[in-house]
């Protein structure tokens, strides 16, 4: 799902989803709650990618 993901732009997207999902997180539903859980697990470990991508100059 998010294998052609590039820029450093992409990422910033990346994270304004992870802090939505941190919201979803906090909700009383404990599906929701599992859902999100697996969510921020994955969205963390492409955002943490974020660092091997070269500057633009």
């Amino acid at each position: 799902m998010f294998d052609n993901i590039t820029t450093k732009e992409d990422y910033t997207d990346l994270h304004t989803v992870l802090e939505a999902v941190m919201v979803l997180e906090n909700m009383e539903s404990s599906k929701a709650n599992d859902i999100a859980k697996q969510i921020i697990e994955l969205l963390s470990a492409k955002a943490k990618e974020a660092s091997l991508i070269p500057e633009d100059k």
